[in-house]
């Protein structure tokens, strides 16, 4: 089932380097590194008759973070947004991770408004959004 969604638009996979690699080759996707070290999901939705990018998910696996990996995923999958001409791009994160939301405020993500109790362990949501023309 995982190597389905290697081919879907809006799945991107970072998978492990092999020894003449670099991170920065890890990218795009393919099955020539067998071993995900991390991944973003993104759809484009419909907000007031407008195409909307939403980030919906991404994870680094521990060992790999901070070397850039999360950088990368969210880069590309904000020039596949800019390609097909959106506008703006929303996600939500976690009030609580600091780290992902100093991430988020470097690509220039900015607070819209708060969802109460949206995590199943009933912790609040920040939605930020990104107006893709200011970048």
């Amino acid at each position: 089932i995982f190597n389905y969604f290697l081919a879907t638009p809006g799945f991107l996979v970072a998978t492990v380097p092999t020894e003449n690699s670099l991170i920065e080759d890890i990218l795009p996707l393919s099955n020539t590194y067998p071993s995900p070290i991390g991944f973003i999901i993104a759809d484009v939705i419909l907000e007031d008759e407008s195409p909307l990018g939403h980030i919906k998910d991404l994870a680094v696996s521990p060992p790999w973070r901070g070397n850039g990996i999360a950088t990368q995923l969210i880069s590309r999958i904000l020039d596949d947004f800019k390609s097909q001409e959106i506008k703006k791009v929303k996600l939500e994160v976690r009030k609580g991770n600091k780290t992902a939301i100093s991430l988020y405020n470097r690509f220039g993500f900015s607070f819209h408004h708060s969802l109460s109790g949206y995590y199943a362990d009933g912790e609040d949501a920040l939605v930020l959004v990104l107006d893709l023309l200011a970048t």
